[in-house]
């Protein structure tokens, strides 16, 4: 099966070309804020403006010829509709943001050619005989100076031309006239001008600052959005990647640790029985590195599955250690596990997660020293449970330390191998324990040892589970049970598309005496089903034709509408080891599941459990 992909989109642009593109993007959308500004305040104003040229043409009627009057008038009409036939054209143009030139030149020149009729009316009709009609148009003017030069502070340029070309003709007149009203009069202008212009100069700075500060931040906001994107899109990537690579790698790894256990119970000599176990030790080897690949994966994305049930808390620490004595002993080390008088009896846990951290922690310790031993003790305080695996190896630098329960970091030692292992076990020991409310920390000596203590919230449970065997007790009752095998009575379906696992699977059931049958996918084993009565059927869930989710749909369905009373037994089998696989399986129907590779043993228990004995 192919690794397939998805698109991922275009990582964020470099900072150094961020930086120096983000500027020039940033004032063009600074311009055209401006300019939007200004056409949407100019059919009010325009509106308003008009109204006010009625009342002055009012006022001035009386005063002013009428043929004059009335061509000013027409004039300030022409030039009100064609600005508010302006305004509407650019609100409809769909690229005016890029034909930012063209639409100020055009609105510019309006403002320019509306501010010089409103000039020349101080030029042609003052100073009149009516001294009232002169204060009129004096504060008429100066009204329409001040509020062009704020309502147009958007833009320096055109709220500055506004204003020198109304009150421009009108200081002039002022001046001109010989009298000291009059040159009071266009000194107070000039002063009142300049104040005005200031004004304006600031507005427009708080809006520049206003915008720059509103764009730049969305600018920040729209970059750290693609990055955020971009690195969700990696990191679904990076899952899918590792999902289907681990599915690539575990189905020829079940086949070669499969033949290994299928060779295993032949007759062999003993430098082929140390090869065999090379080779399994190998590939199981692998396997748990494809195992920490995925955890890390899952860690990373906080899609770390936690089961807690109640749990026996000195015999999940033996199964540990029962497990690692022979390691011990092979490497004449001292092993000494205590547990605490005042240790509860058992703790709402995940079981899987606790020994998975209690392997890592004491293989590491057994791995890393050499001579002395190494010691587990368990107990309880301040709401923690306490698990302290301690070595009397060459230790850890202290500036190590930290870094150590970095990905892919591992400490230094001239006991282990080289670079033995991934260097993820303590990464996501800790972060496991982090997980179940705990944590991983060390304390290290160089030349005297190093103690991890990793603990865990104890959560009480309110009931005990019964004890079961030992370890070494189950391996001794397993020793004596191979010695006469038992045949199941019962027959099986095997569906698998791949003939290495084919075969692996046919063979260890034959071992165990069940008599099995081969299908190479959802089809045919939907033909053999309803052609002959099964036991139990081991389902591949990725097959062509027809999967194995579909085909046991498929078969409850038949079950459903036959109404048959006897459910018949689907275990899915499969290498994927991606979150959420075993509900996928349970939710097609399927009952149970095995996820390649699979041990013999593990095989048979789900025989022992679905079939007669």
């Amino acid at each position: 099966m192919g690794i397939q992909s998805s698109p991922i989109p275009a990582p964020p642009a470099d900072a150094g070309t961020s930086a120096r593109e983000a500027p020039a993007a940033i004032e063009r959308q600074i311009g055209f804020e401006r300019l939007s500004s200004l056409y949407a305040i100019t059919e009010p104003m325009l509106f308003g403006g008009f109204a006010f040229t009625v009342v002055t043409g009012v006022l001035l009627a009386s005063s002013v010829p009428r043929l004059l009057l009335a061509t000013w008038l027409a004039i300030k009409i022409a030039l009100t509709a064609a600005r508010l036939v302006d305004g509407r054209l650019f609100l409809r143009d769909r690229h005016r943001s890029l034909r930012q030139r063209h639409w100020k030149s055009r609105f510019v020149a309006g403002v320019v050619l509306d501010s010089v009729s409103w000039g020349l009316l101080s030029a042609l009709c003052m100073p009149t005989a009516d001294p009232a009609i002169n204060g009129v148009l004096l504060a008429a003017l100066v009204a329409v100076a001040s509020a062009g030069a704020i309502a147009l502070s958007a833009d320096r340029l055109t709220s500055g031309l506004s204003m020198v070309l109304v009150l421009g003709p009108l200081v002039e007149q002022q001046a001109l006239t010989p009298t000291l009203l009059a040159r009071y009069t266009a000194a107070g202008l000039v002063i009142y001008g300049a104040l005005l212009f200031v004004e304006a100069r600031n507005s427009h700075r708080r809006f520049t600052e206003a915008m720059r500060l509103r764009f730049e931040n969305a600018a920040i906001a729209e970059e750290r959005r693609r990055a955020l994107v971009y690195a969700e899109h990696s990191n679904a990537a990076k899952t899918r990647f590792l999902a289907s690579v681990s599915h690539e790698l575990r189905t020829p790894l079940n086949g070669i640790i499969g033949m290994t256990q299928l060779v295993a119970v032949e007759t062999l000599s003993t430098l082929q029985r140390q090869r065999l176990d090379v080779l399994r030790h190998s590939a199981e080897h692998l396997v748990n590195v494809i195992g920490d690949l995925l955890d890390l994966s899952r860690i990373e994305f906080d899609r770390i599955e936690l089961n807690a049930q109640p749990t026996l808390i000195a015999q999940t620490v033996r199964d540990v250690t029962d497990l690692l004595q022979p390691v011990a002993e092979e490497r004449d080390l001292a092993f000494e596990v205590i547990f605490d008088l005042g240790l509860p009896a058992a703790a709402l846990m995940d079981a899987s997660r606790v020994k998975q951290v209690l392997h890592n922690l004491i293989g590491n310790a057994l791995k890393f020293t050499a001579r002395g031993g190494v010691g587990v003790a368990v107990a309880m305080s301040d709401g923690l449970l306490r698990f302290r695996v301690s070595d009397t190896g060459e230790g850890i630098p202290p500036e190590a330390i930290e870094r150590i329960f970095d990905a892919f970091e591992q400490g230094p030692s001239s006991t282990a191998p080289a670079r033995s292992g991934a260097g993820l076990g303590l990464t996501i020991s800790r972060r496991l324990a982090r997980a179940m409310g705990g944590d991983v920390t060390c304390r290290s000596v160089p030349g005297v040892g190093t103690t991890f203590e990793f603990t865990i919230a104890f959560r009480p449970t309110p009931r005990t589970p019964t004890p079961r065997p030992s370890l070494s007790e189950e391996l001794a009752a397993a020793g004596e049970a191979s010695a006469e095998p038992v045949a199941r009575v019962g027959r099986v379906l095997v569906v698998e598309d791949n003939e290495v696992n084919a075969l692996v699977v046919r063979g260890m059931l034959e071992q165990m005496g069940v008599d099995a049958e081969l299908a190479v996918d959802g089809e045919q084993a939907l033909a053999r089903m309803g052609a002959a009565a099964f036991d139990l059927v081991f389902m591949d869930c990725q097959m062509p034709v027809l999967d194995g989710w579909e085909a046991t749909r498929l078969w409850r369905a038949r079950e459903t509408r036959l109404r048959q009373k006897q459910r018949l037994p689907i275990v899915a089998l499969t290498a994927s080891a991606a979150a959420g696989e075993r509900e996928r399986c349970l939710e097609a129907g399927m009952d149970d599941y095995l996820s390649k590779p699979f041990s013999r043993e593990a095989l048979g228990e789900l025989v022992d459990r679905y079939l007669a004995v």
